[in-house]
């Protein structure tokens, strides 16, 4: 059986590797991995490789990780170099293959955190494999962010956990929109051995997010919570994950957001227009947690962040001070 399994949803992706693996029973010997993005890799060896005979046992498992020639510029690999010449091409090789795969063979195509370009020939003769039934193509795609806490609440109940009302809100942030660092957490919860979680067990269990923490810092000064956004500036520097100057242009995307909204909403622009052009999900809140600025307010915020971030960059301004006195100047007099 030959395998596409491709996706951003790595945690899925990987068990259903783990998966095929074992309902094979290839042994150690008998499992071959190639790297399909480098620049030496052929696929003319990894299909005789799925048509040698075992001397060991009756099944062989064959890997291509990351196969560039299923990525969007393909005749490169990932390392950007220039692959070799495939002998007789990807595509009429691969094609003569599906009309004839080996019996006592998978061939898994491992397509790891990316999907296939689906306007290549190569993907074509896979799906066209896929009907025959000698393929199985399977995505694993990230979950939309209004999916997640549905999804989060699904699985908790499933595994029979019970979250506080700030265990779980922690939790959402923590995992930052991503179903694999949901999984792991849930992997987690299963060797703690408690069913009943609160906000001291998800800090304790789940790995900081820092882009997230930076995420609730911005919308607590966005908000005008001067308690929110210190308690939030301190939590990311107690975690250890990143310091002042690597906060700036994470929070300055988050402002960059509103000035964005803000500006089209003055010119009169339709909200529901403003959302799919900006792909904002609820424009209507950016405008509320926008507290009646306008953009150029939120420009001059995008400006005074850069120069702090260019004096920081220069010797000229200490990071933790300047940063302090971005937030309390706009707290207190915004």
């Amino acid at each position: 059986m030959i395998y596409v399994l491709s996706g951003k949803e790595t945690y899925s992706l990987r068990k259903k590797k783990e998966q095929i693996l074992k309902r094979g029973g290839s042994s150690s010997e008998n499992i071959i991995s190639y790297d399909g993005s480098a620049s030496s890799f052929q696929l003319s060896d990894a299909l005789s490789a799925c048509a040698t005979v075992s001397l060991f046992d009756d099944h062989r498992t064959i890997i291509v990780d990351d196969p560039a020639f299923l990525m969007a510029g393909g005749a490169k690999g990932a390392s950007g170099k220039k692959k070799g010449k495939q002998k007789g091409g990807t595509a009429e090789l691969l094609e003569q293959y599906c009309k004839d795969p080996s019996p006592d063979s998978d061939l898994i195509l491992y397509c790891n955190g990316w999907e296939p370009d689906h306007r290549l020939k190569e993907y074509t003769i896979l799906q066209d494999a896929a009907k025959a039934h000698v393929c199985t193509i399977v995505a694993f795609s990230m979950p939309a962010p209004w999916e997640l806490p549905d999804l989060v609440d699904r699985k908790l109940r499933e595994r029979g956990y019970v979250l506080s009302r700030e265990a779980r809100e922690e939790l959402l942030v923590r995992i930052n929109g991503s179903a694999s660092m949901l999984y792991l957490s849930l992997d987690k919860f299963d060797l703690y051995g408690k069913k009943n979680l609160d906000l001291t067990d998800i800090r304790h269990l789940v790995s900081p997010n820092p882009e997230a923490d930076i995420w609730k810092l911005g919308d607590a000064f966005i908000s005008g919570n001067m308690e929110g956004t210190f308690r939030s500036l301190q939590d990311i520097l107690n975690n250890g994950t990143m310091n002042e100057q690597g906060m700036l242009p994470i929070l300055a995307v988050r402002i960059r957001q509103l000035y964005e909204v803000t500006a089209m909403d003055e010119c009169g622009i339709p909200e529901d227009v403003i959302g799919r052009t900006l792909n904002r999900k609820r424009p209507d809140k950016d405008l509320l947690a926008a507290r009646g600025h306008g953009s150029t307010y939120f420009l001059s915020l995008l400006k005074e962040l850069a120069d702090l971030d260019q004096g920081i960059k220069q010797g000229k301004l200490d990071a933790a001070q300047g940063l302090n006195a971005f937030l309390l100047e706009h707290l207190v007099h915004g």
